[in-house]
C-alpha cells in the first residue's frame, strides 16, 4: 500500500486570496508559512464563529493594505521561480522583496536580498542607501554612503542635510576632516620623498682612459 510522503503530499494546503491595490493574488498557502512569521501568525487565528476564513474567495480576499503589488508580486517570483532563473533579477526586484520581506518577518528572504544588493552598493543612489540602511538597521549601508558623501568634492545640498539631520551631519563633518588629513599627510609623504630624491647625490662618470 502506497503511503503518503510526509514533505510532498500537499492534501491540506489551501490556496489563499489576496487582494494587494486593485490585484488579487490566488496562492499557495504553503510557501507562505513556511517563510513568513507574520503569515504563519495571521493564518494560525480562527475565523469567528459562524464565518468562513478570509482568502478563500475573490469576494472574502485577505487584504494587505500598504503593500504594493509589485511588492507582492516580487515575493511570489521569488516564491514560486527557480533558483536558476535569478539572472532575470535586476535591483528593483530585490528592493521590492527587500520591502516586503521586511515587512511580513520572512527573514532569510530579508538577509538574502541585502546580500545580493549589497554586492553592489554604490549603484544605489547615496541618499535612498542612507534612507534604507536607517529604516532596514543597515549600519555597513549608511556608512557606506556617509563614506561617499564625505569624500565627494562638493558639500552637503540643504536637501541631503536635511535628509541626514543632525547626527549625521557630525558623522560626516567628522569624517570629512579625517579624510582631508588623510589627504595632507599623503601629499607631505609624497613630497617628502621626491625631496629625498633630489639630494642623492649623482654617481661619477667613468672616466676614459
Amino acid at each position: 500500500m502506497p503511503r503518503h510522503d510526509e514533505k510532498y503530499y500537499f492534501d491540506k494546503d489551501p490556496m489563499v486570496v489576496f487582494l494587494v491595490e486593485d490585484r488579487l493574488f490566488r496562492v499557495h498557502r504553503y510557501y507562505l508559512l513556511a517563510e513568513s512569521q507574520f503569515f504563519q501568525d495571521m493564518f494560525s487565528i480562527p475565523p469567528a464563529r459562524g464565518q468562513r476564513a478570509e482568502g478563500q474567495s475573490d469576494a472574502r480576499a485577505v487584504t494587505l493594505p500598504d503593500v504594493k503589488a509589485v511588492e507582492f508580486e516580487a515575493l511570489m517570483d521569488y516564491l514560486y521561480t527557480p533558483p536558476h532563473q535569478e539572472t532575470r533579477r535586476d535591483r528593483t526586484f530585490y528592493l521590492n522583496l527587500l520591502s516586503i520581506s521586511h515587512r511580513f518577518l520572512c527573514d532569510d528572504i530579508f538577509h538574502y536580498c541585502v546580500r545580493k544588493l549589497s554586492h553592489d552598493i554604490k549603484r544605489i543612489p547615496v541618499l535612498k542607501r542612507l534612507r534604507l540602511g536607517e529604516k532596514y538597521d543597515l549600519a555597513v549601508w549608511q556608512s557606506s554612503a556617509l563614506n561617499e558623501l564625505a569624500a565627494r568634492p562638493e558639500l552637503l545640498s540643504d536637501k541631503e542635510a536635511k535628509i541626514l539631520g543632525l547626527e549625521r551631519i557630525l558623522l560626516y563633518t567628522r569624517q570629512r576632516e579625517a579624510m582631508h588629513k588623510r589627504r595632507i599627510l599623503e601629499a607631505e609623504k609624497q613630497l617628502a620623498r621626491v625631496e629625498r630624491k633630489r639630494k642623492v647625490p649623482k654617481k661619477a662618470l667613468p672616466t676614459a682612459t
